[in-house]
Formats: structure tokens, C-alpha cells, sequence
């Protein structure tokens, strides 16, 4: 199936798309992972650094509180602002892909999934395609939430096991941190003796 192709499956047939995504190789989720990543690099860096051109660094800090798009990285650096963004939008996507899916990887496992560690990757790979429309403000809420949705429904598909565990799998990944950060706070406020 080519890009589009997957695209628009994965967004309107996510459960038919997985399936007939189980053979792909993680190099084929890879690559559509980077084409996603790559679109919305471009149109977030470009829309930023025109923002800063015509408008302003105040402009383009509402951009980017709306879109959750790094602005901070074009404070200083004018028109070449945005490259920087761009180049650093990408290298910090892939890095964050592979380290997420990997951590996700130890919870899918420990509910259920065992066909390895790729399945999860290329789930999150794939489940990412609604990151074509995140450079959008509000827009970018709703393609979260259906990302969350499809690496969900590609742990499932792709790991073969119940909806509930895989978004147990989901839900305790996601919750762990949170905990941690809290005791984390908790023994940092009690050592210093302000609890």
C-alpha cells in the first residue's frame, strides 16, 4: 500500500489497516513514519519562521502554544530559526519514537504482548499519522487523542490480544510516570521540610 494509501486507512479503517500492515517490516513503518514526521516538520518550522518574519516572536509564541510547536527554538535565530526547527523537529522525533515505543514495549509485554518489540514499534509508528494535521492549532488536540486511539487499536491488532489489555498496557504506561514524578515531588518537598 502506498503512503497515502496508508494514511487514509489508518485514519478512516485503522483495524483493517494494522491488519494488513502485520507482514510490514519495521524499515516500511519507519519510512512512513518519517514521511508523516517529515510533513509536519516542514509545515510547522514554515509557518513559524513566516510568523517571526511578518509578525513577530510574539505572534509565532501564540502559534506555538496553540499547536504545541517548539517556538523557542527560533528566539534568536531569525529566518535560519526555522531550519533549526525543522532539523531538530526531525532528529527528535525519530530518537523519541524508538525510546517510546521501546518503554511502551515492557507494559504491552507484561499485558499480553508477546509478539515482540517491533510489533509495538511499528504500532506507534503507524498510530502517529495524525501528526500530519498536529501543525494545525485545535486541530492538534483531536489528532492526539485519535493517535492515542490508533496505537490502541495497533498494540491489539498487532500484538493479537483484548482491546482492555491493550489499553491497560496504554493507561499503566502513561500512569507511571505521573507517580513517579509525584513521590519524586513529594520526597523533594518533605527532605526540604515544607509538607
Amino acid at each position: 500500500m502506498e503512503f497515502f494509501g496508508k494514511v487514509k486507512g489508518f485514519m478512516f479503517s485503522p483495524t483493517k489497516t494494522f491488519d494488513a500492515s502485520k507482514p510490514d517490516t519495521l524499515r516500511d513503518a519507519l519510512k512512513h513514519y518519517l514521511g508523516i514526521l517529515l510533513i509536519y516538520a516542514t509545515f510547522s518550522s514554515a509557518i513559524s519562521g513566516y510568523l517571526v518574519a511578518t509578525m513577530g516572536l510574539g505572534a509565532v509564541t501564540i502559534y506555538g502554544r496553540l499547536a504545541q510547536v517548539p517556538v523557542h527554538l527560533l528566539q534568536g535565530f531569525g529566518a535560519s530559526g526555522a531550519i533549526l526547527m525543522f532539523v531538530m523537529m526531525v532528529v527528535s522525533g525519530v530518537i523519541v519514537i524508538f525510546l517510546g515505543s521501546s518503554y511502551f514495549h515492557m507494559f504491552v509485554y507484561a499485558f499480553g504482548g508477546r509478539k515482540g518489540v517491533i510489533q509495538t514499534e511499528k504500532a506507534f509508528m503507524y498510530g502517529y499519522t495524525p501528526l500530519l494535521m498536529a501543525w494545525i492549532p485545535v486541530v492538534n488536540i483531536i489528532a492526539l487523542i485519535w493517535s492515542i486511539v490508533l496505537e490502541v487499536i495497533g498494540i491489539r491488532q498487532l500484538h493479537e490480544i483484548s482491546t482492555v489489555r491493550a489499553v491497560a498496557a496504554h493507561v499503566a504506561a502513561a500512569i507511571i510516570p505521573i507517580v513517579v514524578a509525584f513521590v519524586c515531588i513529594a520526597a523533594i518537598l518533605l527532605m526540604r521540610g515544607t509538607v
